[in-house]
C-alpha cells in the first residue's frame, strides 16, 4: 500500500487482487521460513529472494518519496473537497476502469494460465521443481504490482506517480524472473509449442508494461 491509503478507502475493495494476494499467503504460510535458519529448501530460497526485491524497493521508495516530500511542502497543492455521494460515485467508477484496464487483464489472464502450468510441473518433476516454483510464486505479484500502479496513478499527483513508477518496475521484475523460469523448463515440457506461447504472450506484456511506465515517465517531466 501506499501514502494514499487513508484517503481512498476503495483501495481495500479489490476482490481479484485480495485472491492472488491470498495464494502469495499461502506460499509463505508453507514454505517460508527463517532466512537464519539453515538449510533452506529450494523453495525457501524462492520466497527470501522474492522478500528481499520488496525490502530494497520499499527502501528505495521510502527514500524518493522523502525527498518528493520535502518539495511538495514548497508547492502545496490545495485539497479537493468532496461530497459523501460524490466520492462513493467516484470509487466504483475508479474501480472498475481499473478492472478493465487493458495492461491488468492481460497480466491477469497470463498469470492465470502460466499458474496452472507452473503448479502442474511443480507437483510433476522433481529435477526442476525451483524453477516451476519460482515461476508459480511470482507470477501472481505481475497483476497485483500492475493494479496498484494503476490505482496511484489516479491519484495524478507526483508522489502518487512515484509510487506507480515503482509498482511497474516490480511487476517487470516479476515478469523477467517468470520467463527465465520458463525458459529453464521448456526442455522438460511435453507440450512445447503452449509453453513457447506462452512466453511470447510474456515478451508482449512486458513489452506493454514498459510502454505504459515510459508514459508515466513522460508525464512527470511535464508537471
Amino acid at each position: 500500500m501506499s501514502l494514499h491509503d487513508h484517503e481512498y478507502p476503495w483501495l481495500f475493495h479489490r476482490d481479484e487482487v485480495d485472491l492472488l494476494e491470498d495464494e502469495l499467503d499461502d506460499l509463505y504460510a508453507a514454505f517460508g521460513t527463517d532466512p537464519r535458519e539453515a538449510p533452506m529448501t529450494q523453495e525457501a530460497a524462492v520466497l527470501q529472494e522474492q522478500r528481499q526485491t520488496e525490502e530494497l524497493a520499499d527502501a528505495e521508495l521510502t527514500l524518493k518519496l522523502s525527498m518528493g516530500m520535502l518539495h511538495e511542502d514548497r508547492h502545496p497543492v490545495p485539497p479537493v473537497v468532496e461530497s459523501p455521494a460524490d466520492a462513493d460515485e467516484e470509487e466504483d467508477h475508479v474501480l472498475l476502469g481499473i478492472r478493465q484496464h487493458p495492461l491488468y487483464q492481460s497480466a491477469r489472464l497470463w498469470a492465470a494460465l502460466l499458474r496452472g502450468l507452473a503448479k502442474a510441473g511443480y507437483d510433476r518433476d522433481d529435477h526442476d521443481r525451483q524453477h516451476f516454483f519460482r515461476a508459480y510464486a511470482n507470477v501472481n505479484l505481475i497483476p497485483i504490482k500492475i493494479f496498484a500502479a494503476l490505482c496511484e496513478q489516479m491519484h495524478d499527483d507526483p508522489l502518487a506517480d512515484t509510487v506507480a513508477e515503482g509498482e511497474y518496475l516490480l511487476a517487470l521484475t516479476y515478469l523477467q524472473r517468470v520467463r527465465q523460469s520458463l525458459s529453464s523448463v521448456l526442455h522438460t515440457m511435453e507440450d512445447f509449442e503452449s509453453v513457447e506461447r506462452l512466453q511470447s504472450r510474456g515478451a508482449m506484456l512486458e513489452h506493454a508494461i514498459e510502454e505504459q511506465l515510459m508514459l508515466l515517465r513522460r508525464h512527470n517531466k511535464r508537471l
